[in-house]
């Protein structure tokens, strides 16, 4: 019977005491697992390196084998085959995406800290470490980890249209705080000198329609296009023009203008009447016809600009019609006798000019003529003057010597 009675008086006190004993270890086992995030929060913008600071603890009787980083849009996602994995101690298991932008600062020392470099929005989500000891069973997970949001740098503008003149204030912006004040701006490629957070432009010209985009610590927004209207201007003609053109052959004129928004473009001949519309006049079959003075001009709802005028000019007996075809090809027809009468009447004076020129060279050829002969007469006269002269002095001495 004692041991009877010893085991039913004992047996309270043994069962207290084993629970005690049981759940002491637990506790302690559960005290020393555990894993620290700086921050708990991180928002980043797009493209910029992204650190998180994180030490871990573990029992001294525990060796870990497996460091590892996942992430996935659920804070309670515990299992790695419902995550992305950034880091792990086999680099195999790691994402594809993430192998070369993600660097892992500790090494089974208790600092678990990551960074990861080139976020994009795809980033996005709720970070945990993990870490697994060498005995089946011993590993932990830190819930619900570290949520990181991405965001963009991008532009924003107190309007995205505006006319020349108008004011307009541009701002570098972002729903995340970031450390740098110092900003740059960029004008189609070309730094400008301001450095604040917002660009303002007073009065707005031309030369501002343009493509913007800002930088801070690093990170470049994207391209901001500013818009802005205006009438034409800087029309001008290029192509085949102040020259001869050949008969028969064809021609084509190209005009071009700054504008906003576009231009659209008429020809006109001789300041008086359209022969064409478009940014191109093609003449074919040139003639006699298509000689004259040509400009065009650029018209949008703000404005109109007119180029310099171009000569087209050539030579030869043609017959007084011509043709102007358009772009699609589109023909006139139309008389020339006004244009036709002043070529003849330049060609008779021309033509004058010529036998008066050849009248006053066969003139001073004969008065040359003249002027020789003369010349030629005198000296002889002079000549036979002399000799007289000489015959006398010489008599002159010989009656001399007679005395």
């Amino acid at each position: 019977m004692a041991p009877k009675n010893w085991e039913h008086k004992a047996s309270p006190c043994c069962l207290f005491l084993l629970t005690i004993l049981a759940a002491a270890p637990c506790t302690a086992d559960s005290s020393e697992w555990g894993v620290t995030y700086e921050p708990m929060k991180i928002c980043a913008v797009e493209g910029s390196t992204v650190r998180i600071n994180c030490t871990y603890s573990h029992p001294g009787e525990v060796t870990v084998e497996k460091e590892m980083w996942f992430y996935g849009i659920e804070k309670s996602e515990i299992k790695r085959d419902e995550a992305t994995t950034v880091y792990h101690t086999n680099e195999s298991e790691v994402s594809g995406s993430h192998r070369h932008r993600v660097q892992f600062l500790g090494n089974k020392n208790k600092t678990c800290s990551l960074e990861i470099s080139k976020v994009s929005r795809e980033d996005f989500g709720y970070y945990k470490f993990r870490y697994e000891g060498r005995d089946s069973g011993k590993h932990w997970t830190q819930m619900p980890g570290v949520h990181m949001t991405i965001t963009d740098l991008k532009i924003e503008a107190t309007a995205e249209n505006v006319q020349e003149n108008d004011a307009v204030t541009l701002s570098c912006k972002t729903t995340c705080r970031h450390p740098s004040r110092v900003f740059s701006w960029y004008r189609d490629g070309h730094q400008l000198k301001e450095t604040s957070e917002t660009l303002e432009i007073q009065r707005v010209s031309y030369q501002d329609h343009a493509k913007y985009s800002c930088q801070t610590g690093g990170i470049m927004s994207s391209q901001f296009l500013l818009n802005v209207q205006y009438p034409p201007r800087y029309a001008v003609i290029t192509g085949q023009s102040n020259s001869s053109l050949e008969e028969g052959g064809s021609v084509t004129l190209y005009c071009k203008a700054l504008a906003n928004p576009t231009s659209n473009y008429t020809w006109v001949k001789e300041n008086r009447s359209q022969v064409g519309s478009g940014e191109q006049l093609h003449i074919c079959s040139v003639n006699r016809g298509h000689a004259g003075s040509y400009h065009c001009e650029a018209t949008n709802r703000y404005g109109t600009a007119k180029s310099a005028v171009v000569i087209l000019a050539f030579q030869g007996n043609l017959n007084m019609s011509y043709q102007v075809c358009s772009r699609y090809k589109h023909c006139t027809e139309a008389v020339m006798s006004e244009k036709m009468a002043m070529t003849y009447a330049f060609y008779a004076l021309l033509s004058i000019n010529i036998l008066a020129g050849m009248a006053l060279g066969v003139f001073i050829l004969l008065r040359k003529k003249t002027t020789k002969k003369s010349n030629q007469q005198n000296q002889g006269s002079k000549e036979i003057g002399d000799l007289a002269n000489y015959e006398d002095r010489v008599y002159v001495n010989l009656g001399q010597k007679d005395f």
